[in-house]
C-alpha cells in the first residue's frame, strides 16, 4: 500500500523515496497488456534500467507539467480557480495520466494560496483543490451532482469526494460539459 501511494505521490506517502514505485506506475500506465508480477520483479531488481525509466518518467512528468502549466487559464475570486483542456497533454495509455498531472498541476498552483482546479480532455473531468479552497466553498460533488442531472441521461459518470474527483463522458459532449464545468465552479468562487 505505501508502495502504491509512493508511485502515485500520494501525500500520505511514506517520507522515504523508492524510484521502483514511480517506475512501477510509469510500466504500468504504459502497458498495452498488463505485464506479470515476474516481469515487475525482474525489471525492479536492474539498479541501472530502474534509473533510466525513472529519468525517462521524471522528463515526460516535467515535459507535460510545463505544457499544462503555460496552457492553463486562471480565474479570482474567493479562491484560485485553474482551469486547463488537457487533451492533447494527457492522452488514454500515456504517461502521465490526467489524474497524475493534475496532481502536480494542482501543487504547483496551490502555492498561491486557496486554489482548485479543473483538467479536462475530450471525454473526462478531473476536480483538485486544497482545503483552503473547500473551506472557501468549492465542491467538485456540487458542481458533479448538478452536471448528473443536466447530463446522466446521456452517459455522465463519475464521482469522489470534494476536493478530488472525476468524471466521463461522451464525447460529443465534451466542450458543453467542460464550459458548463466552469460556469458552475465560478458560480461557488464568486
Amino acid at each position: 500500500c505505501l508502495f502504491s501511494m509512493q508511485g502515485d505521490t500520494s501525500s500520505f506517502r511514506s517520507k522515504e523515496f523508492f524510484p521502483e514505485a514511480v517506475v512501477t506506475d510509469y510500466l504500468a500506465v504504459r502497458a498495452t497488456q498488463p505485464y506479470s508480477l515476474e516481469f515487475y520483479e525482474k525489471t525492479l531488481q536492474d539498479r541501472h534500467f530502474v534509473r533510466e525509466l525513472y529519468r525517462e518518467e521524471q522528463d515526460k512528468m516535467r515535459s507535460a507539467m510545463e505544457k499544462a502549466v503555460e496552457k492553463a487559464k486562471t480565474f479570482p475570486g474567493k479562491f484560485l480557480l485553474v482551469t486547463c483542456d488537457v487533451s492533447n497533454i494527457a492522452k488514454k495509455r500515456s504517461y502521465p495520466s490526467i489524474g497524475k498531472l493534475h496532481n502536480a498541476v494542482q501543487t504547483h498552483f496551490s502555492k498561491h494560496g486557496p486554489t482548485a482546479s479543473i483538467l479536462y480532455t475530450r471525454d473526462r473531468l478531473s476536480f483538485r483543490a486544497n482545503h483552503s479552497a473547500a473551506d472557501l466553498g468549492f465542491s467538485a460533488n456540487v458542481v458533479i451532482t448538478a452536471l448528473k442531472e443536466e447530463y446522466g441521461s446521456h452517459g455522465f459518470t463519475g464521482g469522489g469526494h470534494n476536493v478530488a474527483a472525476s468524471t466521463k463522458f461522451p464525447k460529443e459532449y465534451g466542450k458543453e460539459i467542460a464550459r458548463k464545468t466552469i460556469y458552475l465552479v465560478n458560480q461557488l468562487n464568486e
